[in-house]
């Protein structure tokens, strides 16, 4: 016995290396009103060494209740006394004690299943020392890492007794946080004394322990959040100011920002810290998932139809079930609406534009547009009835060619495309004040036949062909 208390304090020292037992959140029995009978004068849901040293021959108690309380009927007294020279301090810990005799370094002090995230432990004391001594009382929250087969402190706190207190006096352990991560577990500790030189006779008098959440920034991410591929979910939290805002990749431990706002565009699991002044943190998580987006088929049809005939057709090189299909004619104008069947789709005959197709997923909501265009000209090769006729020379030509007769200063759209309807070149022209327009170096092309597509602003279009010949 005497080899253990000899060691008393160096097991104090590792009192913060603990390990989870039973428990509740919170702090059970707090304001120590409850002191079951047969529990070594414990209070419920603490432990001292009152088991160790109440028996033969040592007959000292350190821990007890005492009717000087602040609130309620009792609270807990904490008394320094003294075996055989040896100076034993009143020691009161959440959980449970484990003496080791043996080898006291080993002990165990095992604290309660605890995980929350407070700013404070607040409560109220007395404390009568003798000559130089102190108490303290500490805090731990810690979470146990599998990987190491050790606990993590994830946040500690001490307050130190100093002085004559004969009357009761409120104190506040503030938490200092070591990680973001979710704390399992809590223990709390209190002595009578812990000065090096400890003194038989301190006595300290806790009472009406509780957790303080005063400050803890509040962060809600929300639900999971689910996004369509090319889409950006925006993550924005209260601006508080002299708050820090910390975004973290938990998947890769990465900083992503350091602003209140954070903007996602991919799947990931996504932490958000806001630190006030003095470092307590407030967090949340949220997962961010990726729907599957509609599958892209090609646009199919289009082409050119005479004044004598409806239009031409429009489709799509196949469709989904579950998916709509939108057809608009120069990407602003809604002409047609199909559901998917699983094959190829036609959107029946369009006249004279340009088409595009976008898809939406009715599950999902996810868009997406189809590939490619298809075009519908019509062929009207006109005559402007107060300009001369449109003509096209040299045709055949070789490198390049003019066109005549066209609107002076004009904006008019001009589209070369080969017979199998792939497209040479586009662009806005403005014919001169002679109302000719020069075409630009065509010598790369290859002979052939090709079609000229002509759109004037007033709503006038003009269409031709014009030939490139051998070189």
């Amino acid at each position: 016995m005497k080899h253990l208390l000899r060691n008393f304090l160096p097991v104090i020292s590792f009192l913060f290396f603990v390990t989870t037992a039973y428990g509740q959140a919170g702090i059970p029995n707090g304001d120590f009103e409850s002191w079951p009978p047969g529990n070594f004068d414990n209070p419920e849901h603490w432990d001292s060494p009152n088991e160790t040293t109440q028996g033969f021959p040592f007959f000292l108690t350190t821990v007890e209740k005492t009717t000087d309380s602040h609130s309620g009927e009792y609270a807990a007294q904490l008394t320094s006394g003294s075996i055989l020279g040896e100076v034993i301090p009143g020691l009161l810990t959440l959980g449970e004690l484990v003496l080791d005799e043996q080898n006291p370094e080993e002990s165990e002090f095992i604290g309660i299943p605890f995980s929350e995230r407070p700013a404070s432990l607040e409560g109220f004391y007395k404390y009568m020392p003798q000559e130089e001594d102190f108490g303290v009382i500490g805090v731990l929250l810690s979470r146990y890492n599998l990987e190491l087969n050790a606990k993590d402190t994830i946040a500690f706190g001490f307050f130190q007794f100093d002085g004559q207190d004969e009357d009761f006096a409120s104190f506040s352990v503030l938490l200092d946080y070591l990680s973001f991560a979710e704390p399992d577990s809590m223990n709390v500790v209190i002595l009578s004394s812990a000065s090096p030189e400890m003194q038989s006779g301190s006595r300290l008098i806790i009472d009406d322990l509780s957790l303080g959440y005063s400050g803890v920034p509040v962060v809600d991410l929300g639900d999971d959040v689910f996004i369509c591929p090319g889409e950006e979910h925006v993550f924005d939290l209260e601006y508080i100011e002299d708050h820090t805002y910390t975004w973290f990749d938990l998947e890769t431990g990465e900083v992503l920002s350091e602003e209140p706002q954070l903007v996602v565009d991919r799947e990931g699991v996504f932490q958000a810290v806001v630190q006030n002044p003095q470092g307590l943190p407030g967090f949340d998580t949220v997962q961010v998932f990726m729907h599957d987006a509609p599958e892209v088929f090609e646009m199919t049809g289009g082409g050119e139809y005479s004044q004598d005939e409806e239009g031409v057709a429009v489709g799509l090189s196949g469709s989904q079930t579950g998916v709509n299909y939108f057809l608009y004619r120069d990407e602003q104008t809604l002409v047609g609406e199909k559901e998917g069947t699983g094959e190829a789709l036609s959107f029946g005959l369009q006249t004279e534009g340009v088409y595009t197709a976008e898809a939406l997923d009715n599950e999902t909501a996810c868009m997406v547009w189809m590939e490619g265009q298809a075009e519908v000209v019509l062929l009207t090769f006109a005559q402007d009835p107060e300009k001369t006729e449109v003509t096209l020379f040299p045709n055949p030509a070789t490198t390049v060619f003019n066109i005549s007769g066209l609107p002076p200063g004009e904006k008019i759209h001009l589209h070369m495309k080969s017979l199998d309807g792939s497209l040479v070149f586009s662009e806005i022209i403005y014919p001169a004040a002679e109302g000719i327009w020069t075409s630009p170096d065509l010598s790369a092309l290859p002979p052939g036949h090709y079609l000229l597509v002509m759109h004037l602003g007033n709503g006038k279009q003009f269409s031709g062909k014009i030939i490139l010949s051998s070189r």
